[in-house]
C-alpha cells in the first residue's frame, strides 16, 4: 500500500509539473504567434497587457482559436459607414448593421457575387482594382440607400406617434405612407453617376480652372509645375470638403464616429480578438486600408500621370502650346455690380486645350485607382516598409478627420454588422462542404 501510495503521489507531482510546463509553452506559442500579427501597434498592446499581468493565459488561448476559425471563414474583411450605423463586406455577402430610434440593431445581410468570381480576368493585379472600385461604390450606395430607407421608415413613426398625440380626437382615415424596402437597379447606377459626375466636377474641372485662371499657371506650358499646383489644391479641396461637411452638419460627425468604430472593429477581428466593446476600444480609429487613405493615395499618384500626359499632348500636336493666340478671345457680359460689369470671357484654343487635358484626366483615373489599389494590399501585407508607409501615412493623417473617437452603443453596431457577416460566411461555408 505505501509503494501504490508513493506511486500515485509521483504522478500527481509530475501531472503538475506537465501542465505547468504546458501553460509556459501555451503563453511562448501565444506571443510568438502575436509578433505575426497583422497590426503591429496590437502586438504592442498585447505585451504590455501581458507584462501587467492582466491578460490570463486562459483568454489568450480562446482568442487564439476563435482566430483560427474565423480565418477559415473570411480571409479579409471590408466596411463603410453608414447613416446610423455601419456596413461589412466579406467575400460574397455584405451586412449591414443600424441603430434604430428605439434602440433596436437591425441588421441585414445581403449577398453578391463579385466580378472576380463571374470571370477571371477580374483577377489580374490592377484590373482587379478597377473591379474593386465599381464594387465598393455599387455596394456602398446599396448600404447607405438601406440605411436611409430604416431612417425615413423610424421618423415617419416618430412623427406620426406625434401626430397622434396632438389630435387625438381625429381618426386618420388616410391611407399610410410606406418607407421604400428596395432600390432597383437603375436607380444605383443613376446614384452612382451622379455622384462621379459631382466628383469630376469638384476635384478635378474646379480645381484645374483655378489654377490656369486665378493662379496663371499655364497647363499647356507648364505642365509638371501646373500638375504639381493642381495635385495640392485637389488634396486641399479634399480636405476642406470632409472637414467642411462635419462641421456644418451634426449627422456627419456622427457617421464619422461609425467609421472610426468600423474600424475598431475591424482592427478587433484582425488580430483574432472576441468580438466585444471592451476588446474594440483600445484600437485606433486610423486605418490603413481605409477609401480615405485609397482617395488621397489617387490624388497623389496623379500627379504624375498628369504631368507626363499633358507634357505628351503638348510635343504630340503640333502647335499645342499656341492655340490660345490661334484663337480669338470672347467675352459676355453677365450683370452690373458696384458700377462694374461682370463678365465672362473665354478663348476658344484654351477651351480645347481644357477639353483634351480633362478628358485625359478622366479616363487616366482607372489606372490611376487600379496601381492605388494594388499599393494598398502591399502596404497591408508589409506594414513595417518604409516606402510604403511614407505613401499611406498623409492618408491615415486625413482620417483624423473622417474618424472619430466612437461610444460603445456604435461598437456595438459595428460588432453586430460584422458578426452577422461572420455568421451568414459560416453557414455558406457549411453548406459547401455538403456538397
Amino acid at each position: 500500500m505505501a509503494r501504490l501510495k508513493s506511486r500515485s503521489r509521483s504522478k500527481n507531482i509530475s501531472g503538475k509539473s506537465n501542465t505547468a510546463a504546458a501553460k509556459k509553452v501555451s503563453r511562448r506559442t501565444t506571443v510568438s504567434a502575436r509578433k505575426k500579427s497583422t497590426h503591429p501597434g496590437a502586438y504592442k498592446k498585447h505585451i504590455k497587457k501581458s507584462a501587467a499581468g492582466t491578460v490570463k493565459a486562459s483568454r489568450i488561448k480562446k482568442s487564439s482559436n476563435a482566430t483560427k476559425n474565423v480565418d477559415a471563414v473570411l480571409s479579409r474583411v471590408g466596411g463603410q459607414a453608414v447613416i446610423n450605423g455601419v456596413m461589412m463586406r466579406g467575400p460574397n455577402h455584405y451586412a449591414v448593421a443600424v441603430r434604430r430610434l428605439s434602440g433596436r440593431i437591425a441588421t441585414k445581410v445581403f449577398p453578391f457575387q463579385p466580378y472576380a468570381q463571374r470571370n477571371a480576368f477580374w483577377k489580374i493585379p490592377f484590373f482587379r482594382g478597377i473591379a474593386a472600385f465599381i464594387e465598393s461604390m455599387v455596394i456602398g450606395t446599396k448600404s447607405l440607400f438601406y440605411s436611409a430607407d430604416i431612417a425615413t421608415q423610424d421618423l415617419e413613426k416618430e412623427e406620426a406617434l406625434k401626430a397622434k398625440k396632438e389630435r387625438a380626437h381625429h381618426t386618420d382615415t388616410g391611407k399610410k405612407k410606406k418607407a421604400a424596402s428596395g432600390l432597383s437597379d437603375e436607380a444605383v447606377f443613376a446614384s452612382i453617376l451622379f455622384s462621379l459626375v459631382l466628383m469630376i466636377g469638384v476635384f478635378i474641372v474646379l480645381p484645374n480652372l483655378f489654377v490656369e485662371n486665378v493662379i496663371h499657371i499655364s497647363q499647356a506650358n507648364k505642365p509638371f509645375l501646373f500638375n504639381l499646383v493642381y495635385g495640392a489644391a485637389r488634396i486641399a479641396v479634399l480636405t476642406l470638403y470632409m472637414w467642411g461637411i462635419a462641421f456644418l452638419e451634426k449627422e456627419i460627425k456622427t457617421v464619422y464616429q461609425y467609421h472610426g468604430a468600423e474600424h475598431k472593429t475591424i482592427y478587433t477581428f484582425e488580430n483574432g480578438k472576441a468580438l466585444t466593446v471592451a476588446n474594440a476600444k483600445p484600437y485606433t480609429t486610423l486605418h490603413p486600408r481605409c477609401g480615405t487613405a485609397f482617395l488621397f493615395l489617387i490624388m497623389f499618384i496623379s500627379v504624375l500621370f498628369f504631368s507626363l500626359v499633358d507634357y505628351f499632348w503638348s510635343q504630340a500636336i503640333p502647335g499645342f502650346r499656341e492655340w490660345k493666340f490661334a484663337y480669338a478671345t470672347h467675352s459676355l457680359n453677365l450683370f452690373a455690380l458696384a458700377g462694374n460689369t461682370i463678365a465672362l470671357h473665354w478663348n476658344t484654343g484654351v477651351f480645347l486645350q481644357k477639353l483634351i487635358n480633362i478628358s485625359s484626366h478622366i479616363l487616366l483615373l482607372a489606372p490611376v485607382s487600379a496601381l492605388s489599389y494594388e499599393l494598398i494590399r502591399v502596404g497591408a501585407q508589409y506594414p513595417k516598409n518604409i516606402i510604403l508607409r511614407a505613401l499611406i501615412y498623409p492618408g491615415l493623417l486625413l482620417q483624423r478627420i473622417t474618424t472619430q473617437e466612437p461610444d460603445d452603443q456604435q461598437l456595438m453596431v459595428g460588432i453586430a454588422s460584422l458578426k452577422a457577416l461572420i455568421t451568414v460566411s459560416k453557414k455558406k461555408r457549411t453548406a459547401n462542404n455538403k456538397k
